[in-house]
């Protein structure tokens, strides 16, 4: 088993994280997102070959407060990319 520590705050406190190893990565072309009063439910899909039909390959649903933690965390990540993208064109 994989294991992976992430940290989940300023205090750097973190979390072990295990991940299966018969746990695959799912590659994703869109994602569709359905909303209530209560949270958020994300659809993941693929392409089916040229046509113009999309196979869900995962859903994820989250309270809107995890939603809104988890666009916080990608807002970062992926400036953290630009920065580090910038560092490599010097």
């Amino acid at each position: 088993m994989e294991k992976k520590t992430i940290n989940t705050n300023k205090k750097k406190q973190g979390v072990e994280v295990f991940v299966p190893e018969n746990v695959s990565i799912l590659y994703s072309d869109s994602a569709f997102i359905y909303a209530n009063d209560f949270g958020l439910t994300i659809d993941f899909a693929q392409r089916v070959g040229d046509t113009k039909k999309q196979k869900v390959v995962s859903r994820i649903g989250m309270s809107k407060n995890h939603a809104e933690m988890l666009v916080a965390v990608l807002q970062k990540k992926l400036i953290d990319m630009q920065v580090s993208d910038k560092g490599r064109e010097k």
